[in-house]
């Protein structure tokens, strides 16, 4: 999706995304970092797949109820939105020692 996007403005300005399964995926993608602090002083590495799963699923409902491409003015911050996603999900993969895939 990234690079059929083609150029785009990075959007930090979260007010721009303002349907439920946005809004759900930023606080999902929002608790990486305690997710991974948990994991390391708890000792509760099963965090970080559960994790990974939790981000997956949100990421799929915005990308099965929202247009991302054709969103008009939403354009660019759904867009960052998608490459957020995807910077959190490879970091979480990373945290687990895998490769994270180039395309799905």
């Amino acid at each position: 999706m990234l690079k059929k996007a083609g150029e785009y403005q990075q959007v930090v300005d979260a007010s721009k995304l303002t349907d439920a399964v946005e809004i759900k995926l930023v606080k999902v993608l929002s608790k990486l970092p305690e997710v991974i602090r948990s994991a390391a002083e708890d000792r509760r590495i099963h965090l970080l797949p559960a994790y990974a799963h939790e981000v997956a699923s949100a990421f799929n409902q915005f990308y099965a109820a929202v247009p991302v491409l054709t969103s008009g003015e939403s354009r660019d911050a759904r867009i960052t939105l998608v490459d957020c996603t995807r910077i959190v999900l490879r970091n979480v993969l990373n945290t687990m020692g895998l490769a994270a895939p180039e395309e799905m």
